[in-house]
C-alpha cells in the first residue's frame, strides 16, 4: 500500500529555498527559514529537503546539529 500523496510538491520546496535566499540576501538558508514558507512543520521540511539534496535538487551543509541550503549553482526555484 503506498503512502500518502505529499502535501507540498518538490516544486514548491525549491521555490520556498529560493524565495528564502533571495529575501534574506544570505547564500544559504535554515530549514526553519524554509519551512515558514511551506504549509508543513520543520521537520517535515527538514526530511523532504533531504530528499531533495539526495537527488541534486538542492545542496545542503551541516554546521553545528543544522543543515543549511541552497540551490546548485545555475539554477533558481522557478525550474
Amino acid at each position: 500500500m503506498a503512502g500518502r500523496p505529499p502535501a507540498v510538491g518538490d516544486r514548491e520546496i525549491v521555490r520556498a529555498v529560493d524565495r528564502a535566499l533571495s529575501e534574506s540576501g544570505d547564500p544559504a538558508a535554515t530549514t526553519k527559514e524554509v519551512a515558514a514558507r511551506l504549509s508543513i512543520g520543520r521537520e517535515g521540511t527538514g526530511r523532504r529537503l533531504n530528499e531533495l539534496a539526495s537527488a541534486g535538487r538542492v545542496e545542503r551543509k551541516q554546521v553545528g546539529g543544522s543543515y543549511i541550503w541552497w540551490l546548485p549553482e545555475g539554477t533558481d526555484g522557478r525550474e
